[in-house]
């Protein structure tokens, strides 16, 4: 199944009124410095900012439906050959995806660099722990989050189940885009949710 994420264009809704309100809303949290460290999804997104980028983290069910994300967004290619640390290697190597042992607990670390300014990692902790690192984009967050953490994915009817399942209304993106400091790509419909495209979620 591959998820198809392209975004609607936003409606007019409001207008020049709520591009005026968000500009000052986000001169306001940036001046203030009260930049959130959680962002309330599920699971939540935890953030650490730094000069130079951000870091986002989140728990995952495990290293198989993490490795399954080059299947599902375009952002990170099928053929991509991440880094991988396992128990049963001499060191970190690049392997293919099929190559990755996602049966086991020998693998304890996985991460994608595709040719973008951020990098997506799997950590083997307790429970295991998704990075984003770098400066993505609040859509690329977004994405992410959700196809390493909603179970089930084939079985979800329509795009408004994926995104409630993982948490995702007005408010969080909202705070995600404060973090980021980016502009949002969307805008919700009257109901407050993102637009539902059943079609958006194809397989191939």
């Amino acid at each position: 199944m591959v998820l198809n994420f392209d975004q609607t264009a936003p409606c007019l809704k409001s207008g020049a009124l709520f591009l005026l309100q968000h500009v000052v809303w986000a001169m306001r949290t940036a001046s203030s410095g009260d930049i959130p460290r959680q962002i309330e999804t599920t699971p939540p997104v935890n953030v650490e900012t730094f000069a130079s980028h951000v870091t986002l983290t989140w728990t995952s069910p495990g290293l198989s439906q993490f490795v399954d994300i080059a299947d599902r967004i375009d952002a990170v290619p099928v053929d991509s050959t991440p880094i991988v640390d396992a128990t049963n290697a001499a060191g970190r190597q690049r392997l293919p995806i099929t190559e990755i042992d996602t049966t086991t607990a020998a693998t304890k670390y996985v991460r994608f660099e595709p040719d973008r300014p951020w990098t997506l990692a799997w950590e083997r902790r307790t429970t295991p722990v998704v990075s984003l690192c770098g400066s993505p984009s609040p859509t690329v967050c977004q994405q992410t989050h959700i196809v390493t953490t909603v179970e089930n994915l084939d079985t979800r009817d329509g795009w408004n189940t994926v995104e409630t399942a993982a948490g995702w209304t007005r408010d969080t993106y909202e705070t995600l885009v404060s973090v980021l400091g980016a502009w949002p790509t969307w805008m919700t419909t009257t109901e407050n949710k993102l637009e539902t495209n059943p079609e958006r979620m194809t397989h191939a």
